[in-house]
This record gives structure tokens, sequence and C-alpha cells, in this order.
């Protein structure tokens, strides 16, 4: 038993033999202090400190005292429990070190309510900012996520990156768009197309046009001035609608053969991981020519337990030019389409009331022309 960690307790010990007086007389006069000193017949009971213990012992000793240790009082025996388990002392300081380190580490990132596209492009935001699971997080690095996060003014109302407790928290808003009504224009509305007016929905502005009206292109069909009864010229912005039946070809030319891009099945994938705030290097050596690039975050967990780190997968597929070949039918399906992709881009409200189709084919491809029947808004600003 080790006696250098006794001098912080307090011991109750017997001593036995002949003369105890004497064994008393020379503890006073090497300065021992003993207490509750009880005497029964050839021995006795005191309590002393355990720094002069060891010299009792020597007393004892030369006087061929018996000495036993009854009861041992204080922190001494504890420190000498964990003196023989240094393990226990070091685990707990290295318990303690760990957890002040690991309050700073990125164990898990919370998205709160974004929708994947929002938690997509919010990773490739932090992924760009060096934050992911497994990092150590500096508040300059949380401050400057935080700033380009802000300026997704198309994708987030307002958002907020909370850290605490090595959890990253991701609180947004949808962004929110108010519609303004537009400024009347002070231009007068003319007609897009030839038709016949259908109806006058005009909202400012003075109608010169009425129900059945056939119109040319070009025609005038909502004014901003007229005259007044002190004929005085009355202005007034215009807007509104003018809803008229239309007629009007579209053609389009389908090439037979055309070349384009496709996956060709192979693919290279690379795994970043990082843990700990350790990450490894690669060099990405994907294959050769056009590629597409996939990038997948796959946070570390234990069940539901998560862990710090995560490993980011690179996926890079390989791409290349391929020459597709149409028959008739499918190159003239594809004319028809672009040809109501013209007219639809022309006039997006159009309602088709009928079509002719006139379909050439040639050695390498398919000229279409589709004439359309449609009722549609045909204001403009432009004469």
């Amino acid at each position: 038993m080790k006696r250098n960690l006794w001098f912080a307790d307090s011991v109750r010990f017997y001593v036995q033999g002949e003369n105890l007086q004497y064994f008393v007389n020379l503890a006073a006069a090497q300065g021992i202090r003993l207490a509750h000193l009880r005497w029964k017949k050839g021995s006795f009971t005191a309590q002393g400190q355990g720094r002069d213990y060891p010299r009792l012992q020597q007393i004892a000793s030369r006087g061929n005292w018996s000495l036993s240790v009854a009861k041992r009082l204080g922190p001494g025996h504890m420190m000498e429990f964990f003196i023989r388990r240094p393990g226990l002392v070091l685990g707990g300081i290295l318990f303690f070190a760990l957890i002040n380190v690991m309050n700073r580490m990125v164990w898990a990132i919370d998205f709160g309510t974004l929708s994947e596209a929002s938690q997509e492009r919010m990773r490739v935001l932090l992924d760009d900012c060096g934050i992911c699971e497994g990092v150590f997080l500096e508040e300059e690095t949380l401050q400057s996520a935080q700033y380009y996060a802000a300026q997704q003014s198309d994708l987030f109302g307002w958002v907020s990156l909370n850290f605490t407790g090595g959890c990253l928290y991701i609180e947004a808003s949808d962004t929110q768009t108010q519609t303004m009504r537009e400024e009347f224009s002070r231009v007068p509305l003319y007609a897009k197309i030839a038709g016949q007016v259908l109806a006058v929905e005009s909202e400012s502005g003075f109608a010169v046009v009425t129900p059945g009206q056939i119109v040319a292109q070009g025609e005038l069909l909502v004014d901003t001035k007229r005259m007044g009864r002190d004929e005085k010229e009355i202005f007034q912005e215009s807007d509104g609608r003018i809803l008229a039946r239309c007629e009007k070809s579209y053609s389009c030319s389908q090439p037979l053969q055309i070349k384009t891009t496709f996956l060709t099945g192979r693919y290279d994938s690379f795994d970043q991981w990082c843990v700990f705030g350790i990450q490894n290097d690669f060099e990405q050596e994907g294959p050769g020519g056009q590629n597409s690039t996939l990038v997948e975050w796959i946070p570390f967990h234990l069940g539901r337990l998560k862990l710090p780190g995560c490993i980011r997968r690179i996926t890079v597929w390989e791409q290349a030019d391929r020459v597709i070949s149409y028959s008739l039918q499918q190159a003239q399906a594809l004319a028809q389409r672009d040809c109501r992709s013209q007219l639809f881009a022309e006039f997006p409200d159009a309602v088709i009331e009928s079509e002719t189709c006139d379909v050439e084919p040639n050695t390498d491809s398919v000229f279409c022309t589709i004439t359309y029947r449609f009722r549609a808004n045909i204001a403009t600003l432009e004469q």
C-alpha cells in the first residue's frame, strides 16, 4: 500500500504491548498529536494524522509494540485508487476534452422543411463553402455560408444558419413574388394579325372596333385619345384584350437524321470522405470525352445515431455523340409538334379550332406546313 498519500487522511489505530504510556511519551516527544485515546487492558486506541503514521510505525517497531489501523478517513484512499488505475483519470480528461472539441464539429445538417430541390441547392452552396458532416466549423465559415445563402433570393424569402450542439440547423421560408399591376400603356393597341373580332375586353382606352368586325393586321383596335364634347382631346392609357378568330400557317423542316449526345452507360465513381475534420483528396480521372457529373452526399450514421462524417461521392457518366435516324412518320410528328410550338410561342392563349396539315417528304427531311384556325388575343403595342 502506498503511504505517500496518507498525509491527506486521519487514522484511528490500535497499539498493543507493555508499557504503553512510554509509547505515548515517545510520540509526544516527536511532536505527534494523538486524540481520542481509549485505554484498555494491554492496549489503547487513538486517532492521529496520516502524515504521522510512518513515524508511529517506527516507534512501534523499536519498542516491540503492535500497531494496526482500525479506520482510515479522508481522500487519500480514493486518490490511491485512481493512481493505481491511471486509465480512469486519463479517460475522464480525454472525455471532457473531446466534448469541447466535438461541439465544434458538424455531426448532422438539419434542412428543416426545405424541399428536395432546395436541399440539393443548399448542399452545393455549403459544399462550395467547405461545410459538410465531419468538418470543424469556424465562425467565419458559417458567416460566409450565411451570406451566400441570403443571396438566393429566387429560392428563399429569408434563410438562417444556426450551429449548436454539433448540428447545423437551416431555417428558411419560401420566396413569395408579389404581383403588381403593370402600368397602363400610353401607346394604342393594334392588331397583331388579321381576323374577326369576337370580344372586346378593353379595361382602359377607347375601343374603335366591335364584335363581328373584320380587322387587318396592324389596324388600330384601342386608341388612347378621342374628342370630347367641348372639342378637346381626352387622353386615356390603353389596356385590355381583343379576342378574335384568326388563321395562320407555320412551317417546319425536320431532318431524318440528327446528331445528338447520349449516355453510354459507362461511369467512374470517386469517394471523398470527411471524418473528424480529416479529408482525403483524390485526382479525378473520369472517362474521356463529354461527361455528366452527379454529386451525392452520404452522411455516416449508426442506426439512428448520426456520426461526424460523410462521403462525398462523385459519379462521372460518359457521354458520346450518336446519329439518330427517324422514319417518315416520326419526322412528320416532330415537325407537327414544332409547328404547334411556334403557334403557342406567338399566341400563348390560343385555342385551336381546326388545322390543316400539308406534308412534303424529301430525301433527307420532311417539310411540314400546318394552317391553324384559332381564337386568341390579337392586341399588341406594336403597329
